[in-house]
């Protein structure tokens, strides 16, 4: 059936009948240790300076509150603030660029990293 929206009912009620992408196993993926780091965000650039400060400001936060009152902080930051974090980023970003520009992969080996399974 379909819903006042016109789109499709989908009951969730049988068990899948392929196994989910989670569980399956492939061979793993040798990362070139030569390969340049990924760029970084503002907000990691954000997050890898103030940690410690929140942290010793906060010592009795969790984790995932710790990572949810940086957020919060990032979010609350001044249009001059953030431009500092962006500015960093873009320059992370340009050496990034450059380097994988620079970089060549090797050859007969399973090389990657990015790609996501599961």
């Amino acid at each position: 059936g379909y819903d006042s929206k016109g789109d499709a009912i989908v009951s969730n009620d049988s068990p899948k009948s392929s196994p989910s992408a989670s569980t399956k196993r492939g061979k793993a993926v040798r990362i070139d240790p030569n390969k340049p780091k990924r760029n970084m965000s503002a907000y990691l650039h954000f997050q890898n300076a103030m940690r410690a400060t929140f942290k010793n400001e906060n010592p009795g936060m969790t984790f995932g509150q710790l990572a949810k009152y940086t957020s919060q902080k990032f979010k609350n930051l001044t249009d001059e603030e953030r431009a500092i974090w962006e500015g960093k980023a873009a320059e992370d970003k340009r050496r990034y660029e450059t380097q994988i520009r620079a970089y060549v992969a090797p050859k007969n080996k399973v090389v990657g990293g990015d790609s996501k399974v599961g």
